[in-house]
């Protein structure tokens, strides 16, 4: 038999650790399918880009889009300038305003950029009329003021009051009022664009007016001469800016009645911008169209779509405003984890007219994108899986044949190295590198069975061979003693017949071993009184060899075996031959017999040198002896325990050597039981022969 390895990892083991970097492919899927949605969005992001500036393309040139709806003015009504009945104190708490109830108008915002949800201004207004001079009270509901700072130059990014005044040309003049800080207010002539004072930049000291702070808002007193509006037309306009610099977000006014559309600036939203923005619809988008004024001209698409920070939607809008013609488009599209945004500008022939402004939800392009990726990686999953499961199921079936043809090999050959069979069936048929190996054990098995057969025979020949030579040799001897009787005691025939019998014994011994298996297998089992035939052998054994003191340990109770009692005499033999060989002359020689652990146990003890620790392992294997303990009288081969293991295990015991305490050797067999005794048998102590 194949002795036992250290258990190391097999190949299923190994095939299955390798099996296990199959789960590294989802993860680097799941961590590419992360770097695929930045792709997505940044694509999301050029198309959004082109998207808008195909729809500036479509508004293009058309300046007719941009005109002030003059068709639906804002009436001033009930809000005309009435007579006032005592002087105004310019200090916007309208304390001095008689009947002011009845003079108060309300104007809701008209959303330009607002973000989603957010209230824009509103304005309560009262005007009246005293000495030559028009009085108005302006009471603006604002949730963020921002007054005008004094770094920039500009007049629109801050809140502010707009004029719009006839011209002696009947052009139209634009008028800003606006304060730095609570207080009086200041009043420029600005541009088309209502953004810088035009002229030498000088504040127009015939409007006057205090802008005072008010809860959620603020008011204004302003007071101006009748003489600069002669046909009484005036346009008023609140602007609302949330940042510093920031667009216009709402705007809030209206036109005294008779006044012409030219001085409106109420604007409403154009309907055939509308109209082609719905005709350009994206999915999951808003599509807004802001003027030059930062106002919102038409706004299509989903209104609870999330907004894009307002840093980032001033970003678009400046810079499409801001846009030279005839240069690449350069303003960067916005995108964020939950709304994509770009702009482009219109152009009406050589300047900027507006913007367009389309945001869309990520959320659907996103979510398809998502849906698709856990499909892809649910199915490279699942085929990591299948893939592994294969894997699993090779590994464990080649294990499994590589098993069977260790196993059946391995029970090819004995303990003792013979050959049981030569043919190893596992896996001899398969066309692989297994049946090729199965195949190549079998081949090596046959040629070890013929060798082994081959060893077999040697003592064989050789006893035949020499026995005729060895007995003409021994009839020599004889004759010529008998031809030459002063020759009996001569030293020189003398070692011949020693020699003689020497050779004799060695081929005995070396044919018993030999053809002892198959003399073991014609056996005939039979029960056999273990007690009765050992004391008969001591007794017998001690009468012929005086040198040696016998003691045997055992009781008067029949123990019984089944086996064969001549070879339990064999046995005997070489277990007592051996402890005479090894011991002292006139020392003892203990042996006992007794039933432990439901066995027969029978121990030879003698007081020799021991057993060498070097082959005491092993000192029952074939040709294992102690060279030490040779000698040319009587050699020893390692035969004699050799044979006493095949016979004890051909009985179904086992055999064992110990170091006796107190020096010495102590081997001890034991046999199974024909019969079981209820107890141990106790020991009765026989001394069967006395030192000589």
């Amino acid at each position: 038999m194949i002795g036992p390895r250290s258990r190391r990892p097999g190949i299923a083991s190994k095939l299955m650790l390798v099996s296990i970097v199959l789960v590294a492919i989802p993860w680097l899927a799941s961590r590419y399918f992360d770097e695929i949605a930045v792709f997505v969005l940044e694509g999301q992001r050029s198309a959004l880009q082109l998207a808008a500036q195909a729809v500036s393309t479509v508004l293009h040139d058309r300046e007719d889009l941009f005109e002030v709806d003059v068709t639906q003015p804002v009436p001033l009504g009930d809000c005309s300038p009435l007579p006032l009945l005592g002087p105004i104190q310019l200090d916007g708490l309208a304390r001095d305003w008689t009947d002011l109830p009845e003079r108060t108008c309300h104007f809701e915002g008209v959303h330009s950029l607002a973000s989603s949800g957010a209230n824009a201004a509103s304005l309560d207004l009262a005007l009246g009329e005293r000495n030559g001079y028009l009085y108005a009270l302006f009471r603006v509901r604002d949730d963020v003021v921002h007054l005008r700072s004094p770094r920039h130059r500009n007049l629109d990014g801050s809140d502010h009051l707009r004029l719009a005044l006839p011209g002696e040309a009947g052009e139209q003049r634009r008028i800003v009022v606006t304060a730095k800080r609570p207080g009086a207010v200041s009043a420029y002539e600005v541009d088309e664009f209502w953004k810088y004072a035009i002229g030498d930049g000088v504040a127009i000291r015939e409007i006057r007016g205090h802008w005072a702070e008010a809860p959620g808002g603020y008011t204004i007193e302003l007071r101006l001469p009748l003489a600069l509006l002669p046909d009484k037309k005036l346009g008023i306009a609140v602007a609302d800016v949330d940042t510093f610099t920031g667009p216009v977000v709402a705007q809030a006014g209206t036109v005294p009645s008779g006044a012409t559309g030219d001085l409106d600036l109420a604007v409403l939203p154009s309907p055939d911008i509308t109209y082609i923005l719905r005709a350009l619809d994206l999915p999951g988008a808003r599509i807004s169209v802001i003027d030059y004024e930062r106002r919102t001209r038409a706004e299509v698409g989903i209104d609870g779509i999330a907004l894009v920070e307002d840093s980032e939607r001033e970003r678009l809008v400046r810079g499409a405003l801001a846009h030279r013609v005839g240069t690449p488009y350069t303003v960067m599209p916005f995108s964020g984890e939950q709304v994509t945004a770009a702009s482009a500008p219109v152009y009406q022939g050589g300047r900027v007219m507006g913007a367009v402004l389309i945001e869309q939800s990520n959320q659907q392009i996103l979510g398809l994108q998502r849906e698709q990726l856990e499909r892809a990686l649910y199915s490279i999953v699942a085929a990591c899986v299948a893939i592994a499961a294969i894997l699993w199921c090779f590994a464990l079936r080649l294990a499994w044949r590589i098993h069977r043809l260790r196993d059946e090999a391995s029970a090819a050959i004995d303990d003792d190295g013979r050959v049981l069979h030569t043919e190893v069936v596992a896996g001899r048929r398969s066309g692989d590198e297994v049946g090729d190996l199965s195949r190549t054990v079998s081949g090596l098995l046959g040629r070890l069975a013929r060798y082994t057969d081959f060893l077999e025979q040697i003592p064989r020949m050789l006893r035949h061979e020499l026995s005729n030579p060895l007995n003409s040799v021994s009839t020599s001897l004889q004759n010529l003693v008998s031809e030459q009787p002063d020759l009996k005691g001569s030293k020189y025939v003398q070692s011949a017949e020693r020699g003689v019998v020497r050779i004799g014994e060695i081929l005995s011994g070396l044919t018993d071993a030999a053809s002892l298996e198959q003399a073991l297998r014609d056996d005939e089992p039979e029960r056999v009184d273990l007690t009765d035939l050992v004391a008969r052998y001591v007794e017998n054994f001690a009468a012929s060899c005086p040198q040696r003191g016998f003691l045997l340990h055992q009781s008067d109770a029949s123990i019984f075996v089944v086996g064969s009692g001549f070879r339990i005499e064999q046995v005997l033999d070489k277990l007592v031959d051996n402890a005479v060989a090894f011991s002292p002359r006139e020392s003892e020689i203990e042996i006992e017999l007794q039933v432990a652990n439901g066995c027969a146990l029978l121990t030879v003890a003698n007081t020799g040198p021991g057993v060498p620790a070097a082959i005491r392992e092993r000192v029952f294997d074939s040709m294992v002896s102690d060279p030490a303990a040779s000698t040319s009288e009587r050699p020893h081969l390692g035969i004699g325990l050799y044979v006493v293991r095949l016979i004890v295990e051909h009985m179904g015991g086992t055999a064992a050597v110990q170091e006796r305490d107190g020096g010495g050797t102590l081997i001890l067999v034991n046999l199974p039981l024909a019969d079981r005794y209820p107890a141990e048998v106790s020991r009765v102590t026989r001394s069967l022969a006395v030192y000589p």
